[in-house]
């Protein structure tokens, strides 16, 4: 959360944490949904492998290593 709220202006802070927020327990929802329903088709540990290897592409690719943070006088 640190990283949004040094490149996210001040005014706008409320509403990000608000969308994010929403989005994070929307998808909690949606996610334990799917991992029950897969988990009771095909295993448990079958669905906690799925679960882990569908990490593993996106590991590499993370921008987040290398962003920038930006000085607050650029923000504005």
């Amino acid at each position: 959360m640190g990283y949004r709220q040094t490149v996210t202006p001040d005014r706008l802070q409320g509403r990000m944490n608000a969308t994010m927020r929403s989005i994070n327990r929307s998808m909690i929802v949606i996610g334990a949904l799917v991992g029950g329903l897969v988990g009771d088709q095909i295993g448990y540990g079958s669905t906690l492998w799925i679960g882990a290897l569908g990490f593993w592409p996106w590991q590499p690719r993370s921008d987040f290593r290398a962003s920038e943070v930006l000085a607050p006088t650029m923000l504005t």
